[in-house]
């Protein structure tokens, strides 16, 4: 029986061992230590294993604890998801905050010309026309001075 030597592994009887290297066995806890799941990705090549965030968190690195990142706005398909409750709503999703320990500060943004937004819920657009000057004056604009015409007031529907 021919058996590799750790910290490589395998073994093969008559024949030479095809000797692999686990090394999530030798570093996965510096992995684990960051609350990190440890893969190798080829068994054969030393020092590719990778640390990688759990769901819904995401991020990897080589050989070291992945920085991981939590943006609430890339969730998706779920009824309380922030980009699905923005999006709804006309309303684009930004997370203030990515890092994992941050939760719940994602803000819904009006599309423009307004520009206010809410934190974790969707926000109030005041997208009335009427208080655009340079639009509001649309219903007098081609009246004649001291006519019924010019008795007009903005109102916007929508």
């Amino acid at each position: 029986v021919c058996e590799c030597e750790p910290p490589m592994i395998g073994n093969a009887t008559g024949v030479p061992a095809a000797c692999s290297l686990e090394e999530c066995e030798i570093n996965g806890a510096t992995c684990l230590a960051q609350g990190q799941e440890c893969f190798d990705p080829d068994l054969t090549k030393p020092g590719d294993w990778e640390c990688r965030c759990k769901p819904p968190s995401s991020g990897n690195a080589t050989a070291q604890p992945a920085e991981c990142v939590y943006d609430e706005c890339k969730i998706q398909n779920c009824s309380t998801c922030a980009n699905d409750t923005c999006s709804a709503a006309g309303q684009d999703c930004e997370d203030m905050d990515t890092s994992p320990s941050s939760t719940s500060d994602w803000v819904c943004k009006c599309p423009p010309p307004s520009n206010h937004t809410a934190t974790g819920k969707v926000a109030e657009c005041d997208l009335d026309e009427c208080k655009d000057p340079t639009k509001a004056g649309k219903c007098t604009e081609m009246c004649e001075p001291g006519t019924l015409d010019c008795v007009q007031t903005c109102y916007d529907p929508n």
